[in-house]
């Protein structure tokens, strides 16, 4: 398998940091398995729990496309075009086949 197109990724331990800050909080709880389980993969190859299929919520299975097209502090943000090719790239291995036919089959609107 060729390697993935996202370059520079940040490293593993980013979502648990994440967590313990929003933890400490007592205000994000119902977002955590956002902050915490985006590196999840359907197949069980992700981190940092090696979760798979249903043993990841939905809300964590969704936040790929936002996280892909958006700035963060380690790269700007993909164009779209590179975005949903990085989705078809890892469906079924890393992303939900069923929620990917889903996201597709919906018109992505830019926010004005």
């Amino acid at each position: 398998m060729a390697a993935s197109p996202i370059p520079n990724e940040p490293s593993e331990t980013h979502p648990a940091i994440g967590v313990r800050i929003l933890e400490r909080t007592g205000v994000f709880v119902d977002y955590l398995s956002i902050v915490g389980l985006p590196h999840e993969s359907h197949d069980g190859s992700g981190y940092p729990y090696g979760f798979a299929d249903d043993d990841i919520p939905l809300d964590a299975r969704i936040d790929t496309y936002y996280a892909m097209t958006t700035d963060r502090p380690y790269r700007t943000r993909l164009p779209e075009d590179l975005a949903r090719k990085t989705l078809h790239y890892a469906s079924s291995s890393q992303f939900y086949p069923e929620v990917l036919q889903s996201f597709f089959a919906t018109e992505i609107v830019a926010a004005k």
